[in-house]
């Protein structure tokens, strides 16, 4: 019975739980530049191609064109899920210069620089 009532003789109220927020694993990557891009399904001729770029993606290397070690994702998140699908994409950074490139689990493991 002891430390169950307050002074005025009431009940003390139950605590409840506390509620541990847990930092969530996808962060946003504020400095990953954006290209331009599309899916091709063959590594032949991607080059030749000028379709319409029509998906943004973003890469995590310094430099401004994608380079070989680069990730690749699909949104402007650091997160395993938003890894760019294994294939060969042509981008641009700027519409004028054009890349081939190959990606597998999420990182350009080949560049092509499209003359």
């Amino acid at each position: 019975m002891f430390g169950l009532v307050n002074a005025a003789g009431q009940a003390k109220p139950k605590s409840k739980p506390a509620r541990v927020k847990r930092r969530r694993d996808v962060k946003r990557a504020e400095n990953y530049s954006a290209v331009s891009g599309t899916l091709n399904p063959s590594p032949r001729g991607m080059c030749g191609s000028r379709d319409s770029l029509s998906e943004t993606y973003y890469h995590s290397g310094t430099a401004l064109y994608t380079q070989v070690g680069d990730y690749i994702y699909t949104e402007r998140r650091t997160s395993k899920t938003k890894f760019l699908e294994n294939g060969y994409y042509l981008v641009s950074h700027d519409g004028r210069t054009f890349l081939s490139i190959s990606v597998d689990n999420g990182r350009v493991s080949s560049v092509e620089n499209c003359r």
